[in-house]
């Protein structure tokens, strides 16, 4: 039952990074096609910033098994 349970958060964790690297990309192309507007681009890469930081923390998570803790 645990190891279905961690499986599961597993999976969800690896959406979750997919979703939030996605967000970064698209974010990102929204800012360079802003043109002339420099305040609105600023403040997509800063979202666009915020998501990929979000998704390396996710995917320290993933890379450590999904938080899975290992009996001693």
């Amino acid at each position: 039952l645990l190891e279905d349970q961690a499986d599961r958060v597993e999976r969800a964790l690896a959406a979750a990074l997919r979703t939030l690297e996605e967000r970064a990309r698209l974010l990102s192309d929204l800012a360079r096609e802003q043109g002339g507007d420099e305040g609105e681009a600023r403040a997509l890469y800063q979202r666009a910033d915020e998501a990929r930081a979000h998704a390396e923390t996710l995917r320290q998570l993933v890379l450590r098994g999904g938080g899975r803790q290992t009996a001693a």
